[in-house]
């Protein structure tokens, strides 16, 4: 069996850091990549008002289901019965 022929002195570069020479940043992450704005973007409100409700009562039928689970459990314990004719 022979030795390996590695150089002294490993690089300092690491897969994880790739990026553009041009580029002063470095992206890392992917789920940061995809929901980045360019730079100097103001926040502001895109959804209608009727879309802003239905996200309110749906973060709060979240919060309640998470609070309370047994509000469920009626609709968990019939679902199979719903589709018994599937299988025929």
């Amino acid at each position: 069996m022979t030795a390996l022929n590695i150089k002294k002195g490993a690089s300092g570069h690491s897969a994880y850091d790739l990026r553009a020479n041009f580029d002063e940043r470095v992206e890392r992450r992917t789920l940061a990549v995809l929901v980045m704005a360019p730079e100097k973007t103001a926040w502001a409100w895109n959804e209608t008002w009727a879309q802003r409700i239905m996200l309110g009562i749906g973060a709060i039928g979240l919060f309640i289901l998470g609070v309370f689970p047994q509000v469920a459990r009626p609709l968990l314990v019939n679902l199979p019965l719903m589709f018994t004719h599937l299988g025929q």
